[in-house]
């Protein structure tokens, strides 16, 4: 599904909790967001990210899961909600230590009655100057 927001464009799946989920929802992410004209974005970078989301509301056991995707001044949201069955607290620390280690500019997890809800921010713009490949030889200089 595809919707608008207040001037920003948003895209909503539901998914599965099945283990080839994540992989799935990292490729429909990096997908929409060619699609609204991104080009110069750390692809790899996106689809780690939205893989580590999913993957975590798949391990909390929960049957519904979707995935939401927003962009808004070279950023770009991705939400994933799960209702899960898993009760207590979970530690997310290594969780939000991975996403931030992809390059998030932000990211967060919140627990509620329903299931948790975890999020990042991420940059979508590159920070290799136009004219240079994205992988220089190991002798090239800039």
């Amino acid at each position: 599904m595809q919707t608008r927001i207040a001037g920003r464009r948003g895209r909503n799946w539901p998914l599965e909790s099945r283990a080839w989920t994540p992989n799935s929802a990292g490729r429909r992410v990096v997908e929409a967001l060619h699609a609204w004209g991104y080009e110069r974005f750390d692809e790899e970078a996106v689809r780690a990210v939205v893989k580590l989301l999913v993957t975590a509301a798949v391990d909390d056991g929960g049957a519904h899961l979707s995935l939401h995707l927003t962009d808004h001044q070279d950023h770009a949201l991705v939400l994933v909600l799960g209702s899960g069955p898993r009760t207590g607290r979970p530690d997310d620390g290594s969780l939000l230590h991975a996403v931030a280690a992809q390059g998030a500019a932000d990211c967060g997890t919140e627990s509620a009655q329903d299931g948790r809800r975890r999020w990042a921010l991420l940059s979508l713009t590159s920070s290799v100057p136009a004219d240079l490949p994205k992988a220089l030889p190991q002798n090239a200089t800039p």
